[in-house]
């Protein structure tokens, strides 16, 4: 099943491919573990990207 992520206004929504077209789901089933509020905490255009996956990382593991 394909599924889009989209990530507006601070937010990340995952929708699924069905059979009556794309449905929005809390959870992604690719990923079914991974915390989407807290990967969306992680999405700020003003930093350097090394730096957000290194505290991502870092974040995920003090969990």
């Amino acid at each position: 099943m394909p599924e889009v992520w989209i990530f507006r206004e601070g937010k990340l929504t995952v929708w699924v491919l069905g059979s009556n077209g794309y449905e929005q789901r809390a959870r992604s089933d690719k990923l079914p573990d991974l915390d989407l509020d807290l990967l969306a905490s992680f999405v700020r255009l003003d930093e350097r990207q090394t730096k957000l996956v290194k505290e991502f990382r870092a974040a995920l593991r003090g969990r």
